[in-house]
């Protein structure tokens, strides 16, 4: 209701702005109404490319766990051949660029299979884009099993590769397995990434280079700790990884460890804030929702009663539809749920 009160608002100041299209699209949507919801119909049909885009992505559409799954409704309609583009917006039905958005919207909501098979061409092959690391699915879709171990395994290890890319704006696929080969526990890849992480950032390197060596190469030795048995080790060298690092790489599965180690020694005051900072950097995601989960669990043990139950409640919607290996996920979020609503 809120939301809607100032999309409302902003659209009356100025109904002719950049923006005004989309944002009525956006309170349209989020309005109970019928009436509103043959108007958002209306609108929807006769939108342009650029507006459905604004509303999914700069509306937060993206991340509404909505039962209707609006926004992967919204840019699957996207592609639609005789949708205008109104917005120089034709870059986003590139033939990779649009599967890509789509991928990323499936996965968040838990169709993980329909994100391999939208995506599949950039999945396997990213050098298909130069964009291929903007909202790439790849690392998620690995750690479901959804992408087979032997793809993932070859992608991760191109990092030990001679002349292997560090990247520039964007953190390269081959560099984003430490999350990988924590959950498969395979040290020696994570002591080789060390090693070579502190090797580059040694090197005459551009600052972001330098920055992100420092930062894999910090992640990859309290991974290595945590694979042999030493959290306490781990804890304190993920403690010690400056945030000015997270500059040059995504800082929120280390963080999401961290915080998991932390509920791990009761510390939930301390995992809370953690996860409070961090989780918006999956924004997006299916790892966001399972962050979220996580912030349902370390709530109920804090009995903070709201927040649990917003957090379990968001991950019951967001993946009610899901794949099957997310339905434990989901049970789990709807037995806290009845746990804490019980008595309400």
């Amino acid at each position: 209701d809120l939301a809607r009160h100032y999309a409302n608002a902003y659209v009356s100041l100025d109904p002719t702005a950049r923006n005004s299209s989309d944002t009525r699209l956006v309170a349209l949507l989020l309005d109970r109404a019928r009436d509103a919801d043959s108007e958002a119909a209306r609108l929807i049909d006769t939108a342009s490319v650029h507006t459905l885009f604004e509303a999914v992505l700069d509306g937060s559409l993206a991340l509404w766990p909505d039962s209707g799954e609006t926004a992967v409704r919204l840019i699957r309609r996207m592609g639609e051949p005789q949708r205008a583009d109104g917005g120089n917006a034709a870059w986003v039905l590139d033939s990779l660029m649009w599967p890509q958005y789509l991928a990323a919207t499936l996965a968040f909501r838990g169709h993980l299979r329909e994100a391999y098979e939208a995506d599949e061409r950039l999945l396997l092959d990213a050098s298909a884009s130069r964009w291929s690391a903007f909202l790439d699915p790849f690392l998620d879709l690995s750690l479901l099993g959804v992408i087979p171990d032997s793809i993932a395994r070859s992608t991760f290890g191109r990092s030990f590769e001679a002349g292997a890319s560090w990247g520039d704006d964007f953190t390269p696929r081959h560099l984003q397995g430490l999350p990988w080969w924590l959950a498969h526990r395979d040290s020696t890849s994570l002591e080789r990434l060390a090693a070579r992480a502190a090797k580059k950032s040694q090197e005459p390197n551009p600052p972001v280079i330098t920055l992100r060596a420092r930062l894999l190469g910090a992640t990859a030795s309290a991974f290595l700790a945590l694979v042999r048995g030493d959290s306490v080790t781990a804890l304190q060298k993920l403690q010690a990884i400056p945030d000015t690092l997270c500059m040059a790489a995504n800082c929120f599965y280390l963080n999401f460890t961290l915080a998991k180690l932390l509920t791990a020694r009761g510390e939930y005051r301390r995992a809370e804030v953690v996860l409070e900072r961090w989780r918006w950097d999956a924004a997006g995601t299916p790892t966001f929702v399972l962050a979220m989960l996580e912030r349902g669990r370390i709530a109920e043990r804090l009995e903070e009663r709201e927040k649990a139950i917003e957090s379990y409640g968001f991950v019951a919607d967001a993946w009610h539809r899901a794949d099957p290996e997310l339905e434990p996920y989901v049970i789990e979020a709807r037995e806290g749920l009845r746990r804490l609503t019980r008595n309400r």
